[in-house]
């Protein structure tokens, strides 16, 4: 009698052990989708922040090659002292466009970046310099693609004294960004 009931014991005990072994699983597969919740959350939220660097740096240089390259035109037709063609007009005026989308692009970007790294816009006085900086740059091209498209309608070539106004502005506020840049990221 005495063996029957060991039997039975050791029987439910196995069957025991059985459950525990399915409850067990059950809560390491949780914990385990959990974990990968979790990790993919992270790789997410930096996959995003790479994106978005790569835009924004890519933008920066997109826009300072279209600056420079609208600035060499300008400057070659003035050295000659011609005005520049239609043609030349019109491909400045599409350098223009072009730079002031990747300003556009820049501010997505770097209002994104902001949020996504930081959290907050209150990083100091640093930030706020590179902040008005940009402000005015993309002012200044904003100006810049409405005169020129002004002048391109009227098939007027650009006011030297527009363009020598506007040039200072973009260099200052570039300089102004590129303070803010190295102080806040010293």
């Amino acid at each position: 009698m005495a063996e029957i009931t060991a039997i039975k014991y050791h029987s439910l005990d196995h069957q025991s052990r059985g459950l525990d072994f399915w409850v067990s699983l059950l809560l390491f597969r949780y914990t385990l989708v959990h974990v990968i919740l979790i990790l993919s959350e992270n790789t997410k939220s930096m996959i995003t922040v790479v994106v978005l660097k790569v835009l924004h740096y890519l933008s920066l240089f997109l826009a300072g090659g279209l600056g420079i390259a609208n600035a060499m035109l300008y400057k070659n037709h003035q050295k000659a002292k011609v005005p520049p063609a239609p043609p030349v007009q019109k491909t400045m005026l599409t350098l223009a466009r072009l730079g002031l989308l990747a300003v556009l692009i820049l501010w997505a970007t770097g209002i994104a970046l902001t949020y996504k790294v930081y959290g907050t816009f209150s990083l100091g006085w640093a930030f706020h310099l590179k902040l008005i900086g940009a402000a005015i740059l993309l002012s200044a091209v904003i100006y810049l693609n409405i005169y020129m498209t002004i002048r391109a309608k009227r098939e007027e070539s650009p006011n030297p004294k527009v363009l020598r106004i506007v040039s200072p502005i973009t260099r200052v506020s570039l300089l102004v960004i590129l303070i803010g840049v190295a102080v806040l990221t010293t």
